[in-house]
């Protein structure tokens, strides 16, 4: 089956994950990564886009106040905070309610994270197609369980179709 919806992790991946306490949309300042806004706009023209986060501080309501602030919340169809599912990442049932809740078939969603363990491995759990983010190479280690690796977020715009 074709792809129909992307889920992209939060912190690190769509929005900068800083050391402040509390629910982002609180924080002093926050910062998109680079290229999300181009990035998100043309994928939104093919696919469904959704967050998915085990921010501790933010229910979904709270994530979504965070993504206005840097203009970025009206490309998302869906927000999920772990704080809401009741599961966090790497657990199989966070993404599995996901699935539910988009009423979509596995091969039909891809999980696209900065954390192997969390993102990589839970996604692979239920058997998503899975995009390792490790921007700029920054991570020395391997995340072999991933169906491909980006190191800048422009690269999904090639990567989602081959893999």
């Amino acid at each position: 089956m074709a792809i129909k919806a992307l889920i992209f992790d939060w912190g690190d991946t769509i929005m900068r994950d800083l050391p402040f306490e509390g629910a982002m949309k609180d924080w002093p300042f926050v910062f998109l990564i680079p290229e999300v806004k181009d990035v998100l706009s043309q994928l939104k023209e093919k696919y469904l886009l959704v967050l998915a986060s085990n921010a501790d501080d933010s229910s979904s309501n709270d994530i979504i106040e965070a993504l206005k602030r840097v203009g970025v919340a009206h490309y998302f169809h869906q927000v999920f905070s772990s704080s809401d599912v009741g599961y966090e990442k790497p657990h199989p049932n966070f993404f599995q309610y996901i699935q539910q809740e988009l009423k979509l078939e596995e091969s039909e969603l891809v999980m696209i994270g900065n954390s192997c363990e969390k993102d990589i491995y839970g996604a692979k759990s239920v058997e998503w197609k899975t995009i390792w983010f490790n921007e700029n190479k920054e991570s020395q280690q391997e995340c072999e369980q991933a169906d491909a690796t980006v190191y800048h977020l422009s690269a999904l715009l090639e990567i989602i179709e081959n893999i």
